[in-house]
């Protein structure tokens, strides 16, 4: 079996299990919270718009940020765009629940704790991810 053929058989295993992971977590239908982290460019957004066609019915926090909206992107879908001055107030006022920063990139990415659907006891039927 050449390289490519073991690789491409490797593949094919892991979707297999990956598919079984999903449809068990689905059929278990309990409360479930998905962390996508990663490095800037590695597909985080990829993995988040294919994990809202396997889970329609799921709540995702949208992350704020400072840079300019891209081509395609909704604000409060996609990110929460706001200003630099918007964003200091919200350091301020102590309304994100996590924030990181670059000083030498002056893109910022904050989680705001007015858009949070925090769990509660009905969590079965408001699922956060």
């Amino acid at each position: 079996m050449s390289n490519s053929a073991a690789q491409d058989e490797q593949l094919l295993k892991l979707y297999s299990e990956g598919n079984a992971l999903i449809e068990r977590i689905r059929e278990a239908n309990a409360p479930r919270i998905f962390i996508i982290s990663g490095p800037s460019g590695v597909g985080k957004d990829t993995v988040i718009e294919q994990l809202r066609d396997v889970f329609p019915n799921a709540k995702y926090v949208v992350t704020a940020t400072t840079r300019p909206m891209r081509v395609g992107e909704i604000d409060g879908v996609h990110y929460q765009f706001m200003s630099k001055d918007a964003f200091v107030e919200g350091i301020e006022n102590d309304a994100f629940i996590e924030m990181r920063w670059s000083t030498t990139i002056t893109m910022v990415f904050p989680s705001s704790r007015s858009l949070m659907v925090w769990p509660t006891t009905a969590m079965s039927s408001s699922k956060l991810m």
